[in-house]
């Protein structure tokens, strides 16, 4: 190895290199490795403590698992410029090819692997093997083992090159796939056939009682009515009906007399999608050019269809909302909302399902300054009022009636609003702004009182609503931490909250926020309750199917089956004693039969 030159006359001196005697007799550098070891031991129990109890699935996690793998980086790399005692040529070159590595892998890697998987995946794993490496190459000589860094660092870029990332789940750990396998979409598209349409299907101008019309049901509040069936699944478990492949997408199931309505992504076009709900049959498709695609979620649509007056209204990923004639399939107009507003799609796209009142079809654009909501004439679809402030929502505009007057409400990063549906005007608004994270579950409404439920740490919050002589007032009656809904809604029974705290499933009293109870981990998933049973039925994230009672005295399980395959975020559905369950690569159905509407449990 080459020495150091020596620094002239006119240069500040360089500390040297500590060299130790080699085998052969001539010097080598020692390696100061044992910061190294520190950065990756350091970097882990950051790790680990944002992603431990009650951080999980917060912002706080998020930004652990982001920033200590960034920051250890940055400090490995002043290391190793710095205070490693390598040869100053053996830096430079170091720092110089690791860096053009890094620039080949990131441009040749599978497009689904962003920043987040490169940052909060690979690279806590490759410090780790850095610090490893130059610890075993101190051991046995530097002049040996220099290269074993280096080929730490191309093992780990060639391995970034080599991946697909198929989502990431609720606790931010990405699904990964070697990148020349298909996807499951690949392998859906290609053993899927085109649908020939049938006559026009008979569908009724109004859903019945059994139907499903539209997002969490006719009243979005995830409560099913009028459903009775036997609870020991050991005895008599729920008969599938039929399971199929289906198109990536986060869209529940709209159900009306025997038809069953979703959305899906096939390739670069985002279908609306009929089957017959008793065998899974396709019945047609409404396909439009338009791709939506990121990291954490996937490819596909996040909304569900509305069903009203034999006509489907829908809103995409990338911003077309449709109205689309049930019976046939075809379009009966298609606006978008990045052209009737300056919207720009979210980073998580355009999720939320439009609402159906009286002559106007109402959807979230999140423009701000005014152009927040909009109301399509619903036969027309030409514009009829924008309102709001506004500038992203993962949620969707819910009726509500509140002081005994009908009004749309709206949640969305800076809190809840208000607004006349007929007109636009905002009635009153609710401040709690949450910055650049996402509002997803929807608002709930009993008597006065509406619940606002947000993730990443931050909680529930009770809000009490008044009207004095036209005055609108909103009061904060409580905020707990106890109930912090990701993405997962919650469902309300008898004056308590049951849902997803994080990851972990959990009781809060509704008047006071305080916990019931907290067991059961079910993942990041989904809740129906059954009201004349007193259960709930969850779907976990892992496509697990679990009914509980609805209790808040202790959790009880009733009885669990394996009901999907693969990551599941999308709400359950129950119409006409069937139940019926999406995620991003299969359907299934299951007949729940009938038993007489005894309850099982209650407060």
């Amino acid at each position: 190895m080459a020495t150091e030159p020596q620094a002239s006359a006119d240069e500040p001196a360089q500390p040297a290199a500590i060299e130790t005697p080699a085998a052969d007799g001539t010097q080598e550098p020692s390696i100061r490795w044992w910061p190294a070891v520190a950065i990756a031991v350091l970097m882990w129990a950051v790790i680990k403590y944002t992603a431990s109890g009650p951080r999980t699935a917060t912002m706080v996690h998020f930004i652990g698992s982001m920033a200590a793998p960034g920051n250890a980086l940055l400090l490995m790399g002043g290391w190793w410029l710095f205070a490693s005692r390598a040869p100053k040529s053996e830096k430079r070159l170091g720092f110089l090819l690791t860096a053009v590595l890094a620039v080949a892998a990131i441009v040749i890697s599978h497009p689904s692997v962003s920043v987040q998987p490169w940052v909060a995946m690979i690279l806590p794993w490759t410090i780790t093997a850095l610090a490893a490496a130059f610890f075993l190459a101190s051991r046995i000589g530097w002049r040996h083992g220099r290269w074993l860094p280096l080929a730490v660092v191309q093992a780990a870029l060639l391995f970034g090159a080599c991946i697909r990332v198929d989502g990431i789940n609720g606790d931010f750990v990405a699904d990964l796939s070697p990148r020349w396998t298909p996807t499951d979409e690949e392998v859906f598209l290609s053993e899927t056939k085109a649908v020939e349409a049938p006559a026009a299907l008979e569908l009724p101008m109004e859903p019945g009682p059994n139907d499903w019309p539209e997002f969490r049901g006719s009243d979005r509040d995830s409560r099913v009515a009028g459903v009775a069936f036997a609870t020991d699944w050991e005895a008599s478990p729920p008969k599938e009906l039929w399971r199929r492949k289906i198109g990536p997408g986060w869209s529940s199931f709209t159900v009306v007399t025997g038809t069953l309505f979703t959305q899906e992504q096939r390739g670069d076009e985002e279908v609306v999608s009929a089957y017959e709900a008793g065998t899974g049959e396709p019945l047609w498709t409404n396909a439009v050019p338009s791709r939506f695609y990121e990291t954490v979620g996937g490819a596909g649509p996040r909304a569900t269809p509305t069903y009203h007056q034999g006509v489907l209204y829908t809103q995409g990923a990338a911003g077309k909302v449709q109205a689309i004639d049930a019976a046939t399939g075809e379009s009966l107009w298609v606006r978008d909302l990045t052209e009737d507003t300056p919207a720009e799609p979210p980073a998580w796209g355009f999720s939320s399902s439009p609402l159906v009142w009286g002559d106007l079809v109402i959807a979230y654009a999140g423009a701000g300054n005014g152009l927040s909501v909009i109301a399509y004439q619903k036969e027309s679809g030409e514009i009829a009022w924008t309102s709001g402030d506004s500038t992203h929502s993962y949620s969707s505009p819910q009726r509500a009636t509140i002081a005994g007057v009908e009004q749309l409400l709206v949640l969305s990063n800076s809190g809840l609003a208000s607004f006349n549906h007929a007109t636009g005007t905002q009635l009153w608004h609710h401040p709690w702004d949450i910055g650049e994270m996402p509002r997803v579950v929807q608002p709930t409404v009993f008597g006065d009182s509406v619940l606002l439920g947000t993730g990443y740490g931050l909680g529930t919050q009770r809000i009490e609503v008044t009207n004095t002589d036209g005055e609108w007032a909103t009061e904060e009656a409580w905020t707990s931490n106890r109930l912090k809904p990701y993405f997962n809604d919650y469902v309300h029974a008898s004056g308590y909250l049951y849902g997803f705290d994080g990851p972990v499933f959990t009781c809060v009293n509704a008047e006071d926020g305080k916990r019931e109870w907290k067991r059961g981990r079910y993942g990041h998933g989904q809740v129906l309750l059954l009201d004349d049973m007193g259960v709930l039925l969850v779907i976990g994230e892992a496509g697990e199917l679990v009914l509980l009672e609805a209790t808040p005295k202790k959790h009880t399980e009733i009885c669990q089956i394996q009901a999907l395959e693969g990551k599941t975020w999308n709400h359950p559905v129950v119409a006409d004693s069937k139940l019926f369950l999406r995620n991003g690569e299969e359907a299934v159905c299951y007949d729940l039969g009938g038993a007489p509407a005894t309850q099982v449990a209650g407060p």
